[in-house]
């Protein structure tokens, strides 16, 4: 029970057998750890020992999904279920308490995965890291890597193709996030063939809709509808609403680079209203993302801003760093087309230091271009360039162009405006912060598409 635990951890440091790391946490020095590790081996059986481990991976794994299931009702069927554990759940009854927990627990589950799957428990390894995917995939893509490869390890010694399977997609995405698409590629490729081995049709419909992804990031477009319109139609044969609207989503994004505005909004509109069939509210975030960038794209500022602001509120409820990054670029190309260029800069910069921090490297590109055009349309051209210069360097380790092409046409732009007779660059003055038109009318740009759904 809590209370007895507490009394124990509070005899043991007072006796300075445990250390206090922070409130509500524990530590124990390596010599007294190896030490108590040495006694255990002497003193208990292994089998004692292997019942112990499960004890624990066993609670680890139902208040994991107790958390997952507090943060991500709408996909609890997506997730393996997990019995509830013996011993008292912690206290993650609300979103913030079970995103705390999750967070405080990230590397202890990482280790936990990894001593699973080498002492005889592999199944706990892989059931944990699928649990956690939806949550990894927030912005933890390097802990996300390190957990799925467990899980894949762990799949591999026990012969379980779908969870092999399973890891693999979620690998898959994690290089996907990391801008890696060469691997990305190789590991969703892999899982469809063993989805399609094991007969699992939402497996292949998910892993189908991410190697659209894939190919959508990559340029190669007709691949990626093909991709989608093809996980579309699994999802709509096994009845799975949240995955169709994560599809919608999807195939939105590529009628948008496609140039069929009308189309790629219609389809988010359908997605959006699937998600509040289903709940899904970080499905509904990122799917308002993207309806305001369609709107952006027809011109439609005041709607663009809107959905935008919508998302990242809901972004930031759900503490998904990665999407808050992304609604933050989105609305600050809204800006940028309203003629507000000071706002538009400030939403860039904002959502660049969230790339980074994520490692994102596509979407890092991205808002270095729209940092860059936010200051070019200021009349601070050499800023511009110099962030332009960036994102092509960054776009260039991603595969994808469409990063690449904006940030070389942003380059050109800003060089001849420094070019240009009694320009600021030309005198060897900078543009005034800030600045905006003086007519007063909007800047047409075309923002860009943001990353979609896995």
């Amino acid at each position: 029970a809590p209370r007895t635990a507490r009394r124990t951890l509070d005899l043991l440091t007072r006796a300075h057998l445990l250390q206090p790391a922070r409130p509500g946490r524990f530590g124990t020095h390596d010599l007294l750890r190896a030490y108590a590790d040495r006694l255990s081996r002497t003193d208990d059986s292994e089998a004692e020992r292997q019942q112990a481990l499960t004890r624990l991976f066993d609670h680890y794994l139902g208040a994991a999904a107790a958390a997952m299931d507090t943060l991500y009702p709408a996909e609890r069927h997506h997730r393996p279920a997990a019995a509830p554990p013996t011993a008292t759940l912690p206290d993650i009854g609300d979103p913030a308490r079970a995103r705390a927990w999750l967070d405080a627990e990230r590397p202890t589950l990482a280790a936990l995965c990894a001593v699973a799957a080498d002492r005889g428990s592999p199944g706990h390894a892989v059931r944990l890291a699928a649990l956690l995917f939806r949550y990894l995939d927030a912005g933890h893509h390097t802990e996300a890597l390190e957990i799925h490869r467990h899980a894949l390890r762990a799949a591999g010694t026990t012969g379980d193709r779908a969870g092999q399977a399973h890891a693999l997609t979620n690998l898959g995405v994690a290089h996907w996030r990391l801008a890696d698409s060469a691997s990305a590629a190789d590991h969703l490729v892999r899982a469809l063939a063993l989805h399609r081995t094991t007969g699992d049709r939402a497996g292949q419909a998910r892993t189908l809709s991410n190697l659209g992804n894939v190919h959508w990031r990559l340029g190669n477009l007709p691949e990626a509808a093909r991709d989608h319109r093809q996980a579309l139609g699994l999802y709509e044969d096994i009845g799975d609403q949240v995955g169709r609207a994560r599809t919608l989503t999807n195939l939105g994004n590529v009628c948008l680079r496609l140039g069929e505005y009308e189309q790629a909004a219609a389809h988010q509109r359908q997605a959006l209203a699937l998600h509040d069939l289903t709940g899904d509210r970080i499905g509904r975030a990122r799917t308002l993302t993207h309806l305001g960038n369609a709107c952006s794209r027809l011109g439609e500022y005041e709607q663009a801003a809107a959905h935008q602001r919508q998302a990242l509120a809901l972004f930031r409820q759900l503490g998904h760093a990665g999407g808050e990054a992304y609604a933050l670029s989105g609305l600050g190309d809204v800006r940028l087309g309203q003629g507000d260029f000071e706002a538009a800069a400030a939403h860039q910069h904002h959502a660049l230091d969230l790339f980074r921090e994520n490692g994102e490297r596509y979407g890092e590109a991205s808002a270095l271009n729209g940092l860059g055009e936010a200051l070019h349309a200021a009349g601070r051209h050499e800023e511009a360039l110099a962030h332009h210069t960036t994102a092509a360097t960054v776009a260039a380790t991603t595969g994808e162009t469409d990063q690449r092409t904006r940030a070389h046409a942003g380059a050109a732009h800003a060089r001849q405006a420094m070019a240009a007779p009694g320009s600021a660059a030309a005198a060897g003055t900078a543009g005034a912060p800030g600045l905006r038109p003086v007519t007063g009318r909007p800047v047409v740009v075309q923002p860009p598409v943001t990353a979609p759904r896995p």
